[in-house]
């Protein structure tokens, strides 16, 4: 690059704008900015977190959104929840992976708009001179819990003199839990930060809780934040967020029949909103918003490469094998075959082909358990042993970085189970329960083979009620670790593996599993 530039350019001027492709609406006033989510989920380093809403004003990062921080604390888990960002959330859980679209968008004279999306929730941002207007709705066919949390940067507290009580929060990074005692009306959160105020109006129908959860990251302390809480197949949460100077502009909000007056000292603003738009009204001036967005169809290859659901035999067991690494016992009539490139996971080299690495399966079971037999086509065994140091790489389980299975199965209640399994030394096993599933009683054991090894195991579910011809969603994953790494180097998936090894760490989305049938 040259070491200086032609010319004067003129300095930034940041407007209001909506990125489509990023899924990001700004509305920008003054110092201003405020932004929505309402566009793809990002990949593998993408959040739970779409409808989140960001503000920066008066030099202060309000509602951040607050990134991921270290991988190797565990406070990750707690980043990577719809709990730890301005976004709403369903039943107590973060929420699935899927997209959110943005429905509207639009600028007119002061004013601003946009509208997301995402399954049953709506999430409207309305931008005018003095304040935001912020309307979370759903729109549920059964009753929903819908929780929205408000981390504000600062000390934020309740304006009145609040009553708590303790309440409920089920969540591992969250204490000090309280629920408001309140009455009819609105609350009034208020914040002082940098010298700069803020003032967040909440008009709504439910519970208003407070907690500690971890601060931004980088921070030491923990932080307080906000919680709505309400049940229902339709609720309405209306917020105006108010960071003029004093955060005085605002006196009152109502939700009347439908329309949201917004009192201010000159004058009471009066917003409704439609299908196909918004309107503001103040005496006779009236501006209405629109910019309704018609979602452009998915993309769709001419060339059609994605597996069909995998689906495979399970026979009665003659008798429960002894599971001693060999195959005595087992019915072999229906093996499960791991060999194709399109069942391979890859980290920087391609498949290397079924004589360096591929798996055979062979699963059985009785009334009272599964057996499964795996046999690994692999030259070089590398098991990580059980005292090795740790590895100290990422927020994942040490364990996947080495040769071994990965077992998943949703049993007739429906609840999935998963198990990480890792050769030991003598012919032991490792077991450990993957992440945010049912524990799974495991038993068995492994021995090497002239190409590699074989591990037989009897796997017990939460739930074990089998019946012949029923269909059980199942799932096998084999990893392969190369000995001048510290990393794996891919992994075979029997449901079908495509794309990248990264970041999956012992997870496996069960809306992938393959299909067993009992025989």
């Amino acid at each position: 690059m040259l070491p200086d530039l032609d010319g004067d350019p003129s300095a930034f001027q940041p407007e209001s704008a909506l990125l489509p492709s990023q899924g990001l609406a700004v509305l920008r006033e003054g110092g201003r900015y405020a932004s929505l989510e309402c566009g793809p989920r990002g990949g593998g380093h993408g959040h739970p977190d779409s409808l989140h809403l960001t503000l920066f004003a008066g030099g202060v990062h309000w509602l951040p959104d607050p990134g991921t921080g270290s991988y190797v604390t565990d406070d990750l888990f707690w980043y990577r929840s719809t709990l730890a960002h301005n976004a709403p959330r369903l039943d107590g859980v973060s929420q699935p992976e899927s997209d959110a679209v943005c429905d509207a968008f639009d600028l007119a004279e002061d004013w601003g708009w946009a509208r997301g999306r995402f399954g049953e929730l709506t999430r409207t941002l309305v931008s005018g001179p003095d304040y935001l207007l912020d309307v979370v709705e759903l729109d549920a066919a059964a009753d929903r819990t819908l929780e929205l949390p408000w981390h504000i940067a600062g000390e934020p507290s309740i304006t009145a003199s609040p009553t708590w009580k303790p309440a409920e929060l089920s969540d591992r990074f969250v204490s000090d839990i309280e629920r408001l005692a309140r009455g009819e009306g609105p609350v009034v959160i208020r914040s002082r930060s940098a010298g700069s105020d803020l003032a967040v109006h909440l008009v709504f129908e439910g519970d208003l809780l407070r907690a500690t959860a971890p601060g931004n990251p980088g921070t030491a302390m923990p932080a307080v934040f906000y919680l709505q809480r309400v049940r229902g197949r339709s609720a309405q949460l209306v917020a105006v967020i108010d960071a003029s100077p004093g955060a005085d502009a605002v006196r009152a909000v109502r939700v009347q029949d439908g329309v949201i007056e917004v009192d201010t000292a000159d004058g009471t603003d009066r917003h409704s909103g439609r299908v196909e738009g918004w309107t503001v009204e103040r005496g006779a001036v009236r501006v209405r918003l629109g910019g309704r967005r018609t979602p452009k169809p998915a993309f769709e290859p001419l060339l059609q490469t994605k597996l069909e659901a995998m689906a495979g035999v399970a026979p009665a067991a003659p008798e429960p094998p002894p599971l001693d690494g060999t195959l005595d016992g087992f019915d072999e009539s229906a093996p499960l075959a791991i060999d194709h490139d399109d069942q391979y996971r890859r980290s920087e080299l391609p498949y290397a082909g079924a004589e360096e690495f591929a798996a055979t399966a062979w699963i059985n079971w009785d009334d009272t358990a599964l057996y499964a037999a795996v046999e690994v086509v692999k030259p070089e065994l590398v098991f990580r042993p059980a005292d090795a140091a740790p590895l100290r790489l990422d927020n994942e389980p040490d364990d996947i970085h080495s040769d071994g299975l990965q077992l998943y199965l949703r049993d007739t209640a429906g609840t999935v189970a998963g198990v990480l399994v890792v050769p030991e030394a003598g012919g032991s096993l490792r077991v450990r329960q993957v992440a945010d599933t049912l524990p799974m009683e495991v038993a068995g054991s492994w021995v090497p083979t002239d190409t590699g090894y074989r591990v037989t195991l009897r796997l017990v579910p939460p739930t074990w009620e089998p019946m012949p011809g029923q269909l059980l969603d199942f799932d096998l994953i084999i990893n392969e670790m190369q000995p001048d790494r510290q990393r794996r180097a891919g992994q075979l998936v029997w449901s079908g593996g495509g794309g990248w090894v990264w970041l999956r760490g012992d997870r496996q989305d069960p809306a992938r599993f393959g299909e067993l049938e009992l025989r």
